[in-house]
């Protein structure tokens, strides 16, 4: 039992590792692509990649006989213009080398996943070129024919709601003259994951909550796509290797893919409903007899050392060698712990305990209880709340 935070940070680490690696597929094809049609912004002529947009009209000197034609001149005073951009960022992924930023279009809620060097495409404004991303912005803009800025916009964060996404407000878009604003040229990633193996490097550093952080955020298709593509012997193999692997049986993959068991675990990961039955209850100690629990609770202090989840062996967790048991805050939409245990068949009760490494962390908590690996719903659940 002592050693359930390790494994519940491995089974995490396992399912966002499957998550990740479609996610950097993804990045790898973008970017051979990307290679293909743009390229830094050229001396003479237009960039490649850059939209061709008409410069503002240039200012006309009257005093002469001739009007003769000058360009406009900077200053130290931007020129702006609003603008309906529909263009939402809702997340990013920065782990070097690569940056990706999650963004939707709100007039028909289709996300898309984009890196540097990539394009947006408004109705009403033309492409925009993505020019940087951090962690809580990005930066796009539109070119003139020689290569130099022409507008340029920052989408701040705007994180996803469980509701509607609501239109953005009219950006304020910079506006510059011929020549006012020169660009650097993109950067070409470093990136080059060509095997799982070099995924295995790249990850084997990462916290476990920050990868399962950077999964969910990661659409449905890009995922579903590449899991299909990866050697489904490799998927298996890393399945059965972590914590979760001890709640694989015979009919895992009887008529399911590796890729299908690690797409399930992967929603399972994101789930936060109560489903199934009402049989976890909590204590902070459990009798040695039958392992019931001693003067149950449902409410907390933050300084709780342990936390026990005890369930009868009747219903659907009757007769059971072993579980998966994932607890998670509904609060802050944060997965604690998860892992597959072994439990006695013939015990009264079985349980599991979490123990903290400093406090717990206020909120209302779901624990769930799945049979199997494959099991897309759980048996069981109970709540609990820490004050």
């Amino acid at each position: 039992m002592k050693k359930i935070i390790v494994f519940a940070a491995a089974a995490i680490i396992v399912i966002a590792f499957l998550g990740i690696f479609a996610m950097l597929q993804y990045y790898k094809m973008v970017q051979e692509k990307m290679q293909q049609t743009v390229s830094a912004p050229a001396t003479e002529g237009s960039p490649a990649g850059a939209p061709k947009t008409t410069p503002p009209p240039v200012v006309t000197n009257k005093t002469s006989e001739t009007a003769a034609v000058t360009p406009p001149q900077a200053t130290a005073t931007a020129l702006t213009e609003p603008m309906n951009l529909e263009f939402q960022m809702t997340g990013a992924l920065i782990q070097e080398p690569v940056k990706l930023a999650f963004i939707t279009n709100t007039t028909n809620n289709y996300e898309e996943v984009c890196q540097e060097g990539g394009f947006l495409h408004s109705k009403n404004h033309g492409r925009w070129t993505i020019a940087a991303i951090s962690q809580d912005k990005t930066v796009i803009r539109q070119y003139y024919p020689d290569g130099s800025v022409l507008k340029e916009h920052t989408l701040k964060l705007t994180p996803k709601s469980n509701t509607a996404p609501v239109p953005p407000e009219p950006a304020v878009v910079t506006v510059f003259r011929p020549g006012e604003k020169e660009p650097g040229p993109f950067k070409k990633e470093a990136a080059d994951i060509t095997s799982p193996s070099e995924l295995d490097k790249m990850l084997e550093n990462t916290p476990a909550n920050q990868v399962l952080g950077i999964i969910r955020n990661i659409p449905d298709s890009v995922v579903e796509s590449v899991l299909n593509a990866l050697p489904q012997d490799y998927i298996k193999q890393k399945i059965q290797d972590s914590p979760l692997g001890l709640a694989v049986t015979e009919d895992t993959y009887k008529d399911r893919k590796p890729a299908d068991v690690a797409n399930i675990l992967r929603k399972v990961a994101d789930d936060y409903k109560p489903k199934g039955e009402k049989m976890i209850v909590f204590s902070t100690d459990v009798n040695k007899t039958d392992n019931s629990p001693i003067s149950p609770t449902a409410t907390f202090g933050s300084g709780t050392k342990k936390i026990y989840a005890c369930f009868e062996n009747k219903g659907p967790l009757a007769k059971l060698d072993r579980v998966i048991i994932k607890w998670a805050n509904t609060y802050s939409m944060e997965v604690t712990y998860w892992s597959a245990f072994m439990i006695n068949p013939e015990a009264p009760y079985n349980f599991i305990f979490v123990k903290p490494e400093g406090n717990w962390k206020p909120g209302k908590y779901l624990v769930t209880i799945y049979k199997t690996a494959h099991d897309a719903d759980p048996a069981a659940y109970g709540e609990f709340e820490v004050k």
